[in-house]
């Protein structure tokens, strides 16, 4: 793809007509003014952004899209999409997403209008040799390398991901897409590894990291016991007057006890009584009086008759008394015999109603009861559910951990392989580096070093002893597109343009400054590719102090930075 020309709809934007070889847009610098103190100063950098959008952007930049005055014009390009092809003219509006596309000469009038994915889909496949704008690499990680707008060697964005720069460097030194996809595929399983093992170390499923036979251990005893407590739960008959029962059981208990202990106190004096009874002798033993007899006899007295007739009476009285007492004591045993009765009868009713309450208490429950162990249910359950969550984290963090080293070894062994099939041209662009750095500094020896990590990713690593400085830091994203890109070129894996913005050589010295210009001008003109280089005119001037000639590499018109309208755009905005 070679580009011929730059314009805008609006006469009053300063476009360019490109050639082979190097290519300056110049922008004189006064000494009042500040690139700083406006959004497009001199418009170095906007250049950058329309080309972006016109040859491989989706979309403009924003904050150009945002400027009022730009809403109602288009911008244009007019390129080659291949050698020796047709001269096509694209053209995009600002404020819309219609992309239109004819033969540069054809006329003014827009004539086709294309789809966007088509479009996208073209530049990839006619600049850079993707059959698809959105695989692997995609369009929007190369041609950032091509138009560049950040100036970190191995980056093209800020904060680019190592396997965006790594595919997109790959591709352009001849790695197939095929091998690059698996190398970015190891990156991302790895990466989502990492994320999930971080969100669990940063959440409630911290424990997820312990062992998986400790966990599934757990969750076995968690399972049974929410299974016993579930079983009870759902056996349980809830008793809201569970207390009351409870208390008439303990008062029919406590009656009981104290009629078992009145019946015992009867039935002892009903055996007192009866011994009492047995042991009255009968009033009427003769042998009683005959006794009494002889004991006078023995004492040498006589008994008298009036003696006898007394004791009679006396045995008589006796004998009534005996009788008395008998009917007393068989008339209090029978009430005492009496009160057995109904002691045991009151036994037995509250023995019935003792089991009849103590039935109902076995077979249900005081709703607090159920309550707690239905919220043990709730607490054994949620304890299930943590360790299940767990132990599927863990299972799927050891999968992923399985899946992330096979992937690192499939990527491993196929960039390995492939690495050795294209050795050659990854030496030649190591040599070349090599010895375009000895070009720039004759003390320090430039590196390009290529390698396949053990993680199945390439590492590639332009070195340059002492390169944390910032001008060594642009001599060597300077010599790494060269090398990279004009590889690339070569393979049809990129169009034969390399733009270049004046921030790439912030920092340089002015020797090394001239250097790299002259080496620009050299490969350009001996590959027959478009180098691009929006510059300031004091930096030119550097340059020319320092063994460069600008020739006829100076587009027209200049740019400045001094006036309203001495920009890109011919006018200024905030």
């Amino acid at each position: 793809m070679y580009l011929h020309a730059i314009g805008s709809s609006d006469p009053r934007f300063k476009g360019f007509r490109f050639h082979d070889g190097m290519n300056i847009v110049l922008a004189a610098r006064s000494s009042e003014s500040d690139e700083r103190n406006s959004r497009n100063g001199a418009g170095k950098s906007s250049l950058v952004l329309v080309m972006r959008y016109l040859l491989g952007g989706a979309t403009l930049d924003v904050a150009l899209s945002r400027v009022r005055e730009l809403q109602d014009s288009s911008f244009f390009a007019e390129f080659c999409p291949q050698e020796g092809g047709v001269v096509e003219r694209v053209e995009r509006p600002v404020g819309g997403r219609e992309i239109y596309l004819r033969e540069a000469g054809a006329g003014f009038a827009l004539e086709s209008d294309v789809d966007r994915s088509w479009w996208l889909s073209y530049i990839a496949r006619t600049g850079y040799g993707l059959q698809r704008h959105d695989g692997t690499p995609e369009l929007a990680n190369l041609y950032g390398q091509v138009f560049r707008t950040a100036f970190e060697a191995t980056k093209v964005e800020p904060g680019e991901s190592r396997w965006k720069g790594t595919t997109r460097l790959g591709y352009f030194m001849g790695f197939s897409p095929d091998v690059l996809v698996k190398s970015r595929e190891a990156s991302r399983i790895g990466n989502e590894r990492r994320m999930v093992t971080q969100a669990l170390k940063s959440s409630t499923l911290a424990e997820a990291g312990r062992d998986q036979a400790l966990i599934a251990a757990e969750l076995l005893a968690a399972r049974s016991r929410r299974d016993e407590l579930a079983r009870k739960v759902r056996g349980f008959r809830v008793d809201e007057q569970y207390a009351e029962h409870q208390d008439r059981a303990n008062q029919l208990t406590w009656d009981m006890r104290e009629v078992s202990d009145t019946i015992l106190v009867c039935e002892e004096r009903i055996r007192l009584i009866e011994e009492a009874i047995a042991s009255e002798e009968p009033a009427s033993d003769p042998r009683t009086k005959e006794s009494v007899r002889v004991v006078y006899e023995e004492a040498g007295l006589l008994l008298p008759d009036v003696a006898l007739r007394r004791y009679d009476e006396v045995e008589a009285f006796h004998a009534s008394v005996i009788r008395n007492r008998r009917m007393y004591l068989s008339a209090e045993l029978e009430e005492l015999k009496d009160e057995v009765r109904s002691l045991r009868e009151e036994q037995r009713t509250l023995d019935e109603e003792r089991s009849s309450v103590m039935r109902l208490l076995d077979s249900t429950v005081a709703l607090e009861t159920y309550e707690s162990v239905a919220a043990e249910v709730a607490e054994v359950e949620a304890r299930v559910r943590l360790l299940e969550k767990q132990l599927a984290d863990a299972r799927r963090v050891e999968s992923m951990s399985t899946d992330v080293a096979r992937a690192k070894l499939g990527a491993h062994d196929a960039l390995k392989e492939q690495k050795e099939e294209i050795q050659k041209q990854i030496d030649a662009m190591a040599s070349e580096f090599h010895d375009l750095s000895k070009e720039v500094y004759h003390d320090r020896e430039g590196l390009l070093l290529v390698k396949v990590t053990n993680a199945g990713n390439l590492s590639i690593k332009p070195k340059i002893p002492g390169d944390k400085s910032g001008g060594i830091g642009g001599v060597k994203t300077f010599l790494l597109d060269m090398v990279v890109l004009r590889n690339a070129m070569k393979l049809g894996r990129a169009p034969r343009i390399i733009v270049h913005d004046s921030e790439l050589f912030n920092g340089m010295d002015e020797r090394q400054l001239g250097s790299c210009l002259n080496i620009a001008a050299r490969l350009s003109e001996e590959d027959g590719f478009q180098y691009v280089l929006l510059l300031n005119s004091d930096t030119l001037a550097a340059a020319e102090d320092n063994g460069f000639d600008r020739g006829d590499h100076v587009l027209s018109p200049d740019l400045s930075d001094d006036g309203e309208d001495g920009g890109l755009f011919g006018f200024r905005f905030a």
